[in-house]
This record gives C-alpha cells, sequence and structure tokens, in this order.
C-alpha cells in the first residue's frame, strides 16, 4: 500500500525510489568529483619510484631544454612533442624530481572529472551523470596513470574536452566552434589520440549540418577543418617522430593489437571480440566485463533512441581509430587507448540507467547491475589505499651501494635496470657512467655468459637488478645469472628492496667454468 506508483503504472518499491530519488541530486555528482580528486592525490603523494617506461621518458626529458622538445625520442619512446615539452616544462620549473614529473599528467587527470560532468550532463539523465561519473572516478587506470609520468591521462582529458567542445557546437553556444578549433588544432600537438577525436567529431557535427541543411553551421564548421588539417600537416612533417611506426621494438611489442583487415580466418574475426572485451577490462578495469559488456550495448542502444546525436558524438573516433589500426599505424590495446574509457565509462554509465528504469518492477536486478559495476574499482582502490601496492624501488638498496662501496669497486647493472640506475644514480651521489650495462638477453639467457666472464677477475663487484624477466618456469634471468656468479665466485653481501636487488661478489680467487 505505501509502494509508490511509477508513471509506467508499475508498483516500485520505496527503497528503490529512493535510490532513484538520490542518484538524480544535482550535487552528487560533485561529490564522486571530490571523491575521485582525493584517490588521485592520495596516489600521487605516495611517491612512488618512477617505473621503467616513466624512467625511459625521464632520461629523455632531463638533458633537454623547450627548444628540443621536437627532438626524436630515445629508449624506443613515443609521446607527443607537445607533452614532453610540458614535462621539461616541470622539470625546469621544479627539478627532476618524481612528482615535478608527474605533476601534468596528475592536472589532467583532475581536470577531466570537472569536464566530464559537464559533458554527461549534455548526454544522459541525471541519474546516468551520477553513476557514469562515479565510474570515471573511482577508475583504477586512471588514478594509476594520474600518478605516472606518461601521457594517457592527457589523452583522456582531452577526448572529455574535445567531445564537451563539439557538444556546445551542437547547441550553437558562442565561442563553440572558436574554442573548438584552437583546442582542437592545439591538442594535436599534445596527444596522438586526440586526432581521432577530431576527426570522428569533427565528421559528425559536418553530417549534421549537411543532413539538417543548415549551410550556415557547415560554412562555420570550415575553419576548424582548416585549422585541425594545418596543425596535423606541420605536425607530421615537422613535429612527429615517424621513426617510431618503424621501430623494430614497438611493432614486436604492440603485435596482435593491429586490427586484421581484411580478416582471413575465424582467429581474425576472433580479434575483435577479443579485443572489445579487452579494452573494457585494460584500461576500461570494468570486472566482469560481461556485465560491463552489458550495460555499454544497452547504453548504445539507449542514446541512439534518445539522443542520437550524442550516440553519434561518443560512437565517432572508433571508426578511424580501427583504420589507423589497419594501416598498423596505432595498436588498440592497454594505455594506448586509454582514451576510450571516459567514451566507455559513458555508455556504461547511460546502460546502467536505462536497465535500472527498465527493471522498476524488480529492481534487485539494476541495483546488483550497479554494485557489480563498482564493486571491483572500488575494492581495489580501498585496498590501495589500506595497503598500497609495493612497486620496483631501487631506491634503498642505491643508497646502500653508496654508503658501502668503494672507489675501486666494479659495478655491473642489469640491462633493464640501467634506466633506473641511470635516473636515480646522481641523486644518491653516484656517478651514472661509472656502470657497465648488461646484454639484453631476455630470450637467450646464454648471452648473459659473456657478461660473467669479463666480470671474471675482480675483487669486488657489485651486481644490480631491477625489472628482471620471468621464464614460464618462473625462474628469472637474476637466478641464472646469479647461479653463474656463484659457480665462478663468492657472493660477500646482498640487499633487497621491492623489485630490485643488489649484490657483492668477489670473483678474484675462485676458479670454475662459465
Amino acid at each position: 500500500m505505501n509502494a509508490p506508483v511509477s508513471g509506467s503504472g508499475t508498483l516500485v518499491p520505496g527503497w528503490a525510489r529512493r535510490l532513484e530519488a538520490v542518484l538524480e541530486k544535482p550535487w552528487l555528482p560533485w561529490a564522486f568529483v571530490v571523491f575521485g580528486v582525493a584517490l588521485r592525490l592520495v596516489r600521487y603523494l605516495s611517491h612512488r619510484a618512477l617505473e621503467v617506461s616513466e624512467a625511459e621518458l625521464a632520461l629523455n626529458v632531463l638533458p633537454r631544454s623547450l627548444a628540443q622538445a621536437l627532438d626524436p625520442l630515445q629508449y624506443d619512446q613515443a609521446a607527443p612533442p607537445g607533452f614532453v615539452g610540458l614535462l621539461i616544462l616541470a622539470k625546469d620549473l621544479f627539478g627532476p624530481g618524481e612528482l615535478a614529473l608527474r605533476a601534468f599528467p596528475l592536472a589532467a587527470s583532475i581536470a577531466a572529472l570537472p569536464l566530464f560532468v559537464w559533458l554527461a550532463r549534455r548526454m544522459l539523465r541525471p541519474a546516468g551523470v551520477a553513476i557514469a561519473t562515479l565510474l570515471l572516478a573511482i577508475s583504477p587506470t586512471l588514478i594509476d596513470y594520474g600518478s605516472s609520468a606518461k601521457q594517457y591521462t592527457t589523452d583522456a582529458f582531452f577526448s572529455v574536452l574535445l567531445l564537451l567542445l563539439a557538444a556546445f557546437v551542437t547547441e550553437r553556444r558562442r565561442g563553440a566552434v572558436l574554442a573548438y578549433a584552437v583546442v582542437g588544432a592545439a591538442s594535436i600537438w599534445l596527444s596522438h589520440s586526440a586526432a581521432f577525436v577530431l576527426a570522428g567529431t569533427g565528421s559528425v557535427l559536418a553530417g549534421l549540418a549537411l543532413t539538417s541543411r543548415d549551410h550556415r553551421a557547415l560554412l562555420r564548421l570550415v575553419p576548424c577543418g582548416v585549422a585541425f588539417a594545418a596543425s596535423f600537416a606541420i605536425f607530421f612533417f615537422w613535429g612527429s617522430d615517424r621513426s617510431t611506426t618503424h621501430n623494430a621494438f614497438l611493432l614486436r611489442y604492440w603485435e596482435g593489437a593491429f586490427m586484421p583487415l581484411p580478416p582471413r580466418s575465424l582467429a581474425d574475426l576472433r580479434w575483435f571480440l577479443d579485443h572489445g572485451v579487452g579494452v573494457l577490462e585494460s584500461p576500461g578495469a570494468f570486472f566482469p566485463a560481461g556485465a560491463a559488456a552489458f550495460a555499454l550495448l544497452a547504453g548504445i542502444v539507449a542514446l541512439w533512441r534518445e539522443k542520437r546525436d550524442a550516440a553519434l558524438l561518443l560512437l565517432s573516433p572508433l571508426p578511424f581509430l580501427l583504420a589507423a589500426s589497419a594501416l598498423r599505424l596505432y595498436p588498440v590495446r592497454g594505455r594506448l587507448v586509454l582514451f576510450l574509457v571516459p567514451i566507455l565509462t559513458l555508455l556504461v554509465g547511460a546502460g546502467a540507467d536505462a536497465l535500472r528504469r527498465q527493471t522498476e518492477r524488480v529492481p534487485l536486478v539494476g541495483l546488483l547491475l550497479l554494485l557489480l559495476l563498482v564493486f571491483d574499482p572500488l575494492a581495489s582502490e580501498s585496498k590501495k589505499l589500506l595497503s598500497p601496492p609495493p612497486a620496483e624501488d631501487p631506491r634503498p638498496i642505491l643508497a646502500h651501494l653508496r654508503d658501502e662501496s668503494r672507489p675501486d669497486d666494479a659495478l655491473y647493472v642489469y640491462y633493464d635496470a640501467q634506466f633506473a640506475w641511470r635516473y636515480y644514480a646522481p641523486e644518491y651521489g653516484l656517478d651514472p657512467e661509472r656502470a657497465t650495462i648488461g646484454t639484453s638477453a631476455e630470450s637467450v639467457w646464454l648471452e648473459d655468459l659473456g657478461d660473467v666472464e669479463r666480470l671474471r677477475g675482480k675483487p669486488r663487484v657489485w651486481v644490480l637488478f631491477t625489472h628482471v624477466h620471468l621464464r614460464e618456469s618462473a625462474r628469472t634471468e637474476e637466478d641464472f645469472f646469479l647461479f653463474q656468479l656463484d659457480r665462478v665466485g663468492r657472493r660477500l653481501d646482498e640487499r633487497h628492496a621491492h623489485g630490485a636487488s643488489l649484490y657483492l661478489y668477489d670473483l678474484h680467487g675462485k676458479s670454475g667454468p662459465g
């Protein structure tokens, strides 16, 4: 008798009506924004050591001036020159530390949150706005990369900003076309993936003007197209490092992430399913992926029925991304498609809200879907707050090396440890050029034997490991190396930190096979 009746005449339990009333509160998305900002700041202030890819990019940044931001990158790195320039600026203003190098990615991750709310309010119902904002605020991938000296949260930021400006253009807001043109032209230099969002949203805006026969709107878009084309042409011929598209290491690393065109087998056809679900899992961090995929499809259908222009804008980058992938210019996997996370989140939020409304008679179904979508990221971030996950950190053992090494000691650095070594050595008063860098032998470990032979005869040799490669047997390259060193020498000291190890050997007196 106390259960309210919905507009469709179905009985709705009181708790479900109260839940809907809370989800529709205009302040709720902003509360989620504050929560998301707090999570990002906590992660940023945890002051983790740089990961390998961060250190590789940092080593490109540290010796450069702003005038050198356009120079090709070393260590198999690829980043937009504008983003490299921001890292150089941060280094010049605040020093070469981790917090300085991560400042702009953090700012991009935080700034994307309020922009996302404004964008969501133009595309979703009030409850959908709250759901989508919560999912973005607690996204583990966006939080992690918000404290990483890499460009991927900048990609997500421009994805949100360009979609918002495109929505302003459809609303015919004053100055929207000019802002869209200026920001779009600049974004090409700051985010590789911005080109897909620009191509998609620009095509949709032009198509809407054509179908509505609004010639004035179409003419207003012409300067945008000219600005985008000019900026991209200058970037392509002058600002981009085109060698990255032919980099053998990068092509091998991303093999399998390029769309097969045309599909020639069932495995090729399966690529689309695997990568569709794969993007939801990483970088989307939606678990279970099946529930997220169901909500995503429901969101596309709901938006197509209710706000077709919004659905077209959100889906518009996808054809251009797939075309670039088919040409082997851009992989569809992992962090390189982080720019899709805000788009996926909007669609999943729209679908979760639509399914919640369509299951009014059984409101527990909608509630269960919401809980499934938010449980894993909330649990993940709660665990990280209570017990921060350990990261590779060579700093404690470098302090030990500084305190215990002698001027005549030899130092051998494992190949993939060289980047952390080169970055952190000056901080501990160590000479980066002092070390012998090991052989890159991750697939053929016998090549390490040559390094062992070159170290033999030295009375005191320090050996540094981080980012060590595993094999299916769970034996590491470090295990193999130490086995050989123990055969030909005597271990005098060792120190361990998470993901990093330091050993001192006497290789002078003992003889034996290498």
